[in-house]
């Protein structure tokens, strides 16, 4: 009987343990991912960027308006979409046009932490841009 205690007292000790180290872990897990600047995030999005598609280039523009990214190809900006943010940190963004097609955005950076390129995917089809402006 004396040995069943002292098993059962190791084992309270060791749960113990277990339970106070693994309070820190799942402390950091839950601290909520640095929020981000959207509205200078926005402002480095906002330029025109340059896309293959068919046998002369789209050039296709962003900008920052009352708080909002928006987009439209070039000379047309009477058809802008609201760029939506999706996921902030992997630089993710979706929009629906006025005719209804939806696309993904991601905005790409270079080795020095610029805003350079723009890939676009919709109904299957992905063309990256670069930025010109």
């Amino acid at each position: 009987m004396f040995g069943y205690k002292r098993s059962f007292s190791a084992l309270s000790i060791v749960l113990l343990l277990l339970a106070v180290t693994a309070v820190p872990v799942l402390r950091a897990q839950d601290k909520p991912a640095p929020k981000v600047d959207t509205e200078k995030l926005y402002k480095d999005i906002a330029a025109d960027y340059s896309f293959a598609i068919g046998p002369e280039p789209m050039v296709i523009a962003f900008w920052l308006q009352n708080g909002k990214l928006y987009g439209a190809p070039r000379g047309q900006e009477n058809e802008m979409a609201e760029i939506l943010p999706r996921d902030l940190d992997k630089l993710m963004f979706e929009a629906t046009v006025p005719g209804g097609q939806y696309f993904e955005l991601t905005f790409l950076k270079d080795d020095a932490g610029k805003i350079t390129k723009c890939k676009l995917v919709s109904q299957g089809m992905e063309v990256i841009g670069d930025r010109i402006k």
